[in-house]
């Protein structure tokens, strides 16, 4: 599809994306994020993000925005965790500011700079390369991080595709995989502030990483039929004592994002099918949280 295909108000919003013929199936290592992000097909960050299919068509259709700082951090961590020996390829911290003391900020003229003068890397500043070396120094003693360490693994793979149930062209980009005889490991390395099993259950609600977990198991389905899917999320607090914590994902939780995915391939599969890209409905009714309605009736509890 392309921009002409939405009213002219959408069309204009953004730079139109130039897309790219993604390769064949399969697991492809080595691919630079710039080249992956470019690739016509459908992410689960694409899936996640979508409000409504025309959201999704304009996501599609226009250009992606850049890493921010939270996910070059994370990028970076896991980078100096599972790849130490090449990370200096890969991460570049921004210079110091001789009257702050710190990195130049992003944004100004000195990062601008530093950005082109080290093209395809990561970028960080200073003080967040310091806390990725501590962080990764603490994963290095989960037990879990260990076992992935010491397994023959794939970094960073970008993989292609064919959803086997909505025949759907889908991407994505594991951080971590381990293929053995009769189970694929996806192991996908997320930096908060808090760790804890509470909030980090939270965390992946809001952030929907049981979303992101149920799409990579349709993707094991399709790329290793006949193989269990083990997925984990590594949970490092990004500043000190910088605790560690592992999650493996339960069936229950994946059924959860799984039901979620499935309702977003269909709307997808439709809207392409139709070539209608629908937004909200013409007309709803208003409804306040549940927590308005609560204090409305604890409000008259109180009058009586």
């Amino acid at each position: 599809m392309s921009t002409a295909t939405l009213p002219a108000a959408l069309s204009v919003m953004a730079e139109p994306r130039v897309r790219t013929l993604p390769p064949q199936p399969g697991l492809h290592p080595g691919i630079p994020f710039e080249a992956y992000i470019l690739w016509a097909a459908l992410s689960q960050t694409d899936l996640k993000a979508a409000r409504t299919m025309r959201h999704l068509r304009h996501r599609l259709d226009t250009v992606p925005e850049r890493p921010g700082p939270a996910q070059c951090k994370g990028t970076a961590f896991h980078t100096i965790l599972l790849e130490p020996a090449t990370w200096r390829e890969r991460i570049a911290a921004c210079p110091i500011n001789p009257k702050s003391g710190e990195s130049w900020g992003r944004g100004t003229r000195a990062w601008d700079d530093f950005e082109a003068a080290n093209p395809g890397k990561t970028y960080v500043s200073s003080a967040e390369l310091a806390d990725v070396h501590a962080m990764a120094l603490a994963a290095r003693n989960n037990e879990t991080v260990k076992m992935i360490r010491a397994s023959t693994k794939i970094v960073e793979a970008s993989a292609v595709w064919i959803d086997p149930d909505f025949h759907v062209q889908c991407k994505g980009r594991f951080d971590c995989l381990i293929e053995l005889p009769d189970r694929v490991i996806v192991a996908d390395f997320k930096s908060t502030l808090d760790a804890s099993p509470e909030k980090f259950g939270r965390d992946a609600e809001k952030y929907g990483y049981h979303f992101q977990m149920a799409f990579y198991e349709r993707a094991c389905r399709a790329l290793f039929p006949g193989k269990k899917f083990v997925p984990y999320l590594i949970a490092c607090e990004s500043e000190a004592p910088y605790c560690v914590a592992s999650y493996p994902v339960e069936p229950e939780t994946l059924a959860v994002g799984e039901s979620q995915v499935r309702t977003k391939l269909w709307q997808y599969a439709k809207a392409v099918k139709e070539n209608e890209w629908p937004g909200y409905e013409a007309e709803t009714p208003l409804v306040l949280p549940a927590w308005a309605y609560r204090q409305i009736e604890n409000e008259v509890e109180d009058v009586n």
